[in-house]
């Protein structure tokens, strides 16, 4: 019983604030997506692996709010996704489900890939408008780690960020723009 309660406890200083509308705030433009571009980088090398990808958006407090894609193939190796495995711990906690067993999809091979998010968090529900970090991360197995975090204001201006290439992502770009 006590632990319960504690973890009670625990996930109620967890949930997200930043998030959360109260009167007279502006939510999230419904008129309005972000576009998430990835590049999976080709690697010529013997037994190399599709990596698992993992793109999330956070609030200013940190939290997870989002869960834009999860590429994966064996749910051991989901932890190798470290800062969104972390994360999505976190989250699991505060909001009681489990993402990783509804949302998972196969890893993808090399090439160019696009998510968008609508500005829902995971229960679908717009949030705030405001300023969220978008993070991209990948892990291959025989391979490298790469995360990349970027902050954008989301408080419907239009903008177009190129985020740096590294090992596992060659390119990634945001697009916050009108829906189409």
């Amino acid at each position: 019983m006590k632990v319960r309660h504690t973890l009670a406890v625990f996930a109620l200083l967890i949930t997200p604030s930043s998030t959360v509308a109260a009167a007279g705030d502006a939510l999230w433009n419904p008129s309005m997506e972000l576009v998430i571009h990835v590049e999976v980088a080709q690697i010529d090398a013997p037994r190399v692996h599709r990596p698992y990808v993992a793109v999330w958006i956070e609030d200013q407090d940190k939290f997870p709010i989002r869960t834009v894609a999860l590429w994966t193939e064996k749910p051991k190796y989901v932890p190798d996704l470290k800062g969104w495995y972390r994360d999505d711990q976190t989250r699991a906690v505060a909001e009681g489900t489990q993402l990783a067993t509804i949302i998972a999809s196969a890893t993808r091979a090399a090439g160019k890939y696009t998510v968008k998010w609508d500005g829902k968090d995971n229960k679908g529900k717009l949030v705030k408008a405001g300023k969220y970090t978008v993070c991209i991360e990948a892990a291959r197995e025989h391979g490298t780690y790469q995360i990349i975090h970027q902050e954008m204001d989301f408080s419907g201006m239009p903008q177009q960020i190129n985020l740096p290439g590294n090992t596992e992502l060659s390119a990634a770009s945001l697009d916050y723009r009108k829906s189409n």
